[in-house]
């Protein structure tokens, strides 16, 4: 992976956090890691615990981000 796809990635999980503390949510845990993957980001609103997978996109083609974003 290039440093610039590296950098990409890196500010598209910055965005994420910050988006996620706008809305309440307490950041339990970034890039974690285990023996079978990674999870971007872990964290916790109201006693429940989301898992979130960070997608960056360099343009709209196919759609906003704010699209994208499911419950699971």
């Amino acid at each position: 992976m290039t440093k610039e796809r590296l950098q990409f990635g890196r500010e598209g999980e910055s965005a994420a956090l910050t988006f996620l503390k706008k809305k309440g949510y307490r950041v339990l845990k970034k890039n974690f890691h285990s023996k079978v993957g990674e999870i971007d980001i872990i964290a916790e609103q109201g006693g429940v615990i989301v898992f979130i997978e960070v997608k960056e996109c360099a343009n709209h083609e196919f759609g906003h981000p704010l699209n994208a974003l499911t419950p699971g």
